[in-house]
Order: structure tokens, then C-alpha cells, then sequence
């Protein structure tokens, strides 16, 4: 072999050694990432213990407060993770931070890998609502985001007692914006809920509406004994009435499963309403003689107290909505879910007193009756938050399969009632024209409903 050859085998073995070497190396090192800075809070120093396989044993700096008030906590929220897995989520809380000044931390982690990164926001994101709320307002509601991606919410009373909503980043913690109570997911809960008559009056009659809904899904069932038999079967295309009318077939079939669901649970609420209405355990009342007379401003602190007992009590306690009170004798109501499924976040909450922070009381769903269960287990089923945002999904896709219905049915109709010339079929939207305009009771009953809920949202929407 030349001499040239033998060098350079030589070097490419060296090189490869060395880019190896660095590889692991770099493996072997922790991951780590400068902490997102926050214009309120800046830290001073951060480093982290750790072994010599290279866990993390604590976490240790200092922090300052650039504010010109004192912070009665300060949050640093650190994010851990071995191998390019997450292992955990930890939070250091800094308490009583003066305005302008520095304070030391140090926290211990345990069974932890290596720091991913570190936020900070003074006073927590449910603290955060006092910084952006007017002081005359009264927070009465804080909502966890729903999903990742989505803003945290808090519902507020302004002066002259109209609600309203602010919106604060998760992340960062900061302000977004504001929104009005009444908008257009609240108007379309409405229409739903009640057809937005007098509450009472308009529940009744939706929830009615479920008895018809579930006798004829059953009825269909029972008139169609092997009806499993046509879920694989192929709309025929002999001519357009028999190809829609198998359409029509295969998306009842499909969706009878979400069909049964909505009209058993809009029974249950109907039958709920009027007898069966589950009973469930007292929540504790203010110990105070004060916060029973008279409104109570829950201060930081004592929010902070309350939310600290939670996280000792119930380690596993997912918070999703925080209560305060907004009139004499209410406590502050901290709802969640906790490992048990198909339960309102309310069958799992703590009861805290206002003025101290004192647990009054605190819900299990394990500790709840069957029928208690039952009723709790109505709303997800009914509105699909059971799974997250995968059951949502799959509602939205059969809730749209299940309102293709009308359309299919009109255009069956419409082939049903007209008689085309042989071999000639109008293009679809007159076939739809046909049969909607055929159907003069359902039209004029459709519309009637439809000009009453303008109606009464106009008038909604006006008196605000």
C-alpha cells in the first residue's frame, strides 16, 4: 500500500475516533437550557446538583424581583428528562420576595434525570388573575386550559355585576386578553341546552325530545334483527333512490352507537329533572362568622394556602377550575379529576374557607353513591370530554354523519315524491330544492323554531 493511502486511512480513523468520541460525549452530557425569562422576574443564578451518573439532586440559585411590589410567590417550574423521555414536572415555589430584592433557593429532586428547562412567573398562573383584573372586580372562576395550545380563563364581575372573561398564557403567564361573557359558544350552548327559552320550560322540551329520539333508533333495530350484517355492505348504485337510500342506511348504522349515548343521557337528564335527581354529599361552609355575612376578597395568599393543601393532600389531584366566592357564605371550591374516569370535575373537589384557607371539606368520586356516579357520568358521555381530544374528535366526525341524515333523507324524499323523466336525473342541489320544499310541515315547524331562538338571542344579546 503507498505511502499517501496509508496517511490517509490513518487520518480517517483518527477523525472517525474523534467525531465518535464527541458523539458520545455529547450523549453522555446533560441536556440543559437557559431559563425563559419573564419581564417581572429575572434569575440571578441557577445550577443543579447531581451524581456522578449525571441525575439531578437539586436545583439551586436565586432570583430578584424587578417589580416595585413584594411577590408573595414566585414559581419556577422545572421540566426534567432522561434519554430524550420526560420524567417529571416540578415546581419551586420562592415565597414573600420583597420589591427590588433577591432571595436564594434550593429545592431537592428526586428520581429525576436532567433538566429540560425552567419557566418563571410571579404568583402562579391562578395568582396571575389578580395582576390582571381590576380590583373593584370579583374573580369568581379559574379554568385550567383545556387542551395544550388553549388559554387559561377566568370568568370576572365587573362593578355593575356583568361577567366577562380574561385569558392568560400558560406558559408564560401572561395577559392575552379579554373576551365577553356572551359569545358565540355561549349562544350556541343555549340553542342546545334550552332553545333559549326560560331555562326550565326550554330543558323540558329538549331533553324531551330524547324519549322519540331513543324509540325510534330501538324500534329501527327491531325491525332490522341482523341489522350487524350491513355495516361492510356497499351502497348499491341500481339508480340514485336505492344508492341514497344505502347511504342513509350505512351512516344510521354507523352512528346508532353515538345515537344511543346522546338519547339515553338526554333521558337520564329529563328523568333527572323531574325525580331522580341524585343527592350528593354537603360541602363544607365558611368557618367564619365574617365570610358568612358578608362578601370575602380571597387575598394570594390564602388562594396560595388553599392550593398548597391540595397538592399535599391529594398529590394526584389534577386541577381543572378554582371557585371563589362572589356573594356572603361561599367558600373557595377547587374541582379536578383524579384517576377515576366518566366523572364532572366536581365529583373530586376541596372546600376551603376565604378569609383563612382552612380545608373545610373534600369530595372522592370513589367515595360517591351508584347513583351519584351515574348522574356524574351523564356530561361526558352526553358531551364527549370522556377521552380528550380524541373523543371529542370522533363526536364531532359522527355528529357530522348523524346531520348528513337530513340531507340524505331529503334527497330519498325527493326521488320518492317526484317522478323524473327515465334516464334523466336533475343535478343534486334541485333534487334537495325539491324534496325541502315538499316538506311544508317540517319547513314551516323548522322555521318557526329557527325565528324564535333569533329571536330570543336578539333579545339576550340587547338586554345585556
Amino acid at each position: 500500500m503507498e505511502k499517501s493511502h496509508i496517511t490517509q486511512w490513518i487520518v480517517a480513523s483518527i477523525a472517525i475516533v474523534i467525531v465518535g468520541a464527541a458523539i458520545l460525549r455529547l450523549e453522555k452530557q446533560p441536556e440543559s437550557a437557559e431559563p425563559t425569562r419573564d419581564e417581572r422576574v429575572e434569575i440571578v443564578s441557577w445550577n443543579w446538583k447531581k451524581d456522578r451518573s449525571g441525575k439531578v439532586l437539586a436545583v439551586y440559585g436565586s432570583v430578584r424581583n424587578l417589580t416595585d411590589h413584594d411577590l408573595t410567590s414566585i414559581v419556577l417550574e422545572l421540566r426534567t428528562e432522561s434519554e430524550g423521555k420526560p420524567l417529571g414536572f416540578h415546581t419551586i415555589r420562592i415565597r414573600n420576595v420583597p420589591a427590588q430584592g433577591s432571595k436564594a433557593f434550593r429545592e431537592d429532586i428526586i428520581r429525576t434525570g436532567n433538566p429540560c428547562y425552567v419557566t418563571v412567573s410571579d404568583l402562579a398562573l391562578a395568582h396571575s388573575f389578580y395582576n390582571v383584573s381590576s380590583h373593584s372586580d370579583k374573580i369568581y372562576q379559574l379554568s385550567a386550559p383545556l387542551h395544550e395550545g388553549f388559554a387559561a380563563e377566568a370568568i370576572l364581575y365587573d362593578a355593575k355585576n356583568q361577567r366577562y372573561r380574561v385569558y392568560v398564557d400558560p406558559n408564560g403567564y401572561q395577559y392575552t386578553g379579554n373576551g365577553a361573557w356572551f359569545n358565540w359558544q355561549t349562544t350556541l350552548r343555549r340553542i342546545h341546552r334550552h332553545l333559549m327559552m326560560p331555562l326550565n320550560l326550554g330543558l323540558t322540551i329538549v331533553s324531551a325530545l330524547a324519549f322519540p329520539l331513543l324509540f325510534s333508533l330501538v324500534s329501527g333495530l327491531i325491525l332490522h334483527p341482523q341489522w350487524w350484517r350491513g355495516l361492510w355492505r356497499a351502497p348499491r348504485r341500481a339508480n340514485k333512490r336505492v344508492f341514497w337510500g344505502d347511504i342513509h342506511r350505512l351512516t344510521g348504522l354507523w352512528t346508532s352507537g353515538l345515537l344511543l349515548i346522546i338519547s339515553v343521557t338526554g333521558v337520564w337528564y329529563f328523568v333527572e329533572k323531574y325525580g331522580l335527581g341524585a343527592n350528593y354529599p354537603i360541602n363544607g361552609k365558611p368557618e367564619s362568622e365574617l365570610a358568612m355575612k358578608t362578601h370575602v376578597s380571597v387575598q394570594p395568599q390564602v388562594l396560595d394556602t388553599a392550593l398548597d393543601t391540595v397538592a399535599r393532600l391529594r398529590p394526584a389531584f389534577q386541577i381543572k377550575s378554582i371557585y371563589l366566592p362572589i356573594k356572603a357564605g361561599q367558600p373557595i371550591r377547587v374541582d379536578g379529576q383524579e384517576n377515576q374516569i366518566l366523572v364532572r370535575d366536581r365529583a373530586n373537589n376541596l372546600i376551603f374557607d376565604p378569609l383563612s384557607g382552612a380545608l373545610l371539606s373534600q369530595r372522592h368520586a370513589e367515595d360517591l353513591s351508584a347513583h351519584v356516579r351515574i348522574s356524574e357520568a351523564a356530561d361526558p358521555l352526553h358531551f364527549g370530554t370522556w377521552g380528550g381530544y380524541w373523543s371529542k374528535t370522533l363526536y364531532f366526525m359522527f355528529g357530522l354523519l348523524m346531520s348528513s341524515l337530513s340531507i340524505t333523507g331529503t334527497i330519498i324524499y325527493a326521488h320518492r315524491t317526484f317522478k323524473w323523466r327515465k334516464g334523466q336525473t336533475p343535478p343534486l342541489r334541485n333534487v334537495l330544492y325539491r324534496g325541502a320544499m315538499n316538506t311544508k310541515a317540517g319547513a314551516l315547524i323548522s322555521l318557526t323554531l329557527i325565528t324564535i331562538c333569533l329571536v330570543l338571542t336578539t333579545f339576550s344579546l340587547s338586554s345585556r
